[in-house]
C-alpha cells in the first residue's frame, strides 16, 4: 500500500488509507496530532477517534472502538 502523508504543521499529519473504513472498506483520511487521530470516510461518513498504537516490530496498528456517523 502506498500511502502519501501530508505534513500540516510541526505536530500534526494527514493521509489517506484505501480500502480501510471500518464500516464500508471505503478510502479512510486520518488526521494526527498532538491531540490524538481522528478518522473520516466519505463514502458512508463514518467518523471516529482510533487509538494508534506502535507494535513490536516498528509498524502502527489503528484500533477502531468508538465509530459514529455524521
Amino acid at each position: 500500500m502506498n500511502t502519501e502523508l501530508r505534513v500540516i504543521n510541526e505536530g500534526t499529519a494527514e493521509l489517506q488509507l484505501p480500502h480501510s473504513c471500518p464500516s464500508c472498506a471505503g478510502p479512510l483520511e486520518l488526521r494526527i496530532s498532538p491531540d490524538g487521530v481522528r478518522s473520516f470516510c466519505a463514502t458512508c461518513r463514518s467518523i471516529g477517534r482510533p487509538r494508534l498504537q506502535q507494535s513490536e516490530v516498528g509498524t502502527f496498528v489503528l484500533d477502531f472502538r468508538d465509530v459514529g456517523r455524521a
